[in-house]
């Protein structure tokens, strides 16, 4: 048989087959950490930053829906007692109820937040400090409609002491 040299082109791509497959891997490999673990430390670093950062003017939004317990004076007494987290300079809008809320409650509580918030938008707050007690349905539409307040913090009760749990709103991945 008589060998026309037809293999080196042959072997040429097979090289260049092989450089291919691993530039592929290795760039697959650095989206994959892009994607999952890189997004995921992305945002835990925005979420520390976020819980460092303090805006100028603040408020604070007190929305006291708990019949059996007046949170506001467990405020007052933490705002003496971490200035830092709740300082007492800062302006406090109290929605409050003493009775059980009922579903028949939610247009006027709606109607009487909406009131707060414009308040709060009212005195140039750059950012609220938002304290909540109350049915978890309620919750959702505190959440909503303040869904457009650019820095809305969430403050949690939690054995004794608040705690700033960050920011109501995160980074769309």
């Amino acid at each position: 048989m008589i060998d026309l040299g037809f293999d080196f082109p042959w072997r040429l791509l097979e090289r260049a087959n092989t450089l291919g497959a691993l530039v592929t891997t290795v760039a697959s490999v650095c989206t994959l950490y892009a994607v999952t673990l890189g997004r995921k430390a992305r945002h835990q670093r925005w979420f520390m930053q976020a819980l460092a950062a303090k805006a100028p003017q603040e408020a604070i939004l007190l929305v006291d829906l708990r019949p059996d317990v007046d949170i506001r004076a467990q405020v007052e007494r933490a705002r003496r007692d971490m200035p830092n987290l709740i300082p007492q300079s800062v302006d406090l809008m109290c929605l409050s109820r003493a009775t059980a809320i009922s579903v028949q409650d939610i247009p006027d509580l709606v109607r009487e937040l909406r009131r707060k918030i414009a308040d709060v938008v009212a005195m140039g707050a750059g950012s609220v400090l938002l304290i909540y007690a109350g049915p978890v349905q309620f919750a959702s539409i505190v959440g909503y409609e303040l869904r457009t307040m650019p820095n809305v913090r969430l403050l949690h009760y939690d054995k004794g002491t608040y705690v700033d749990w960050g920011p109501l709103q995160h980074p769309a991945d």
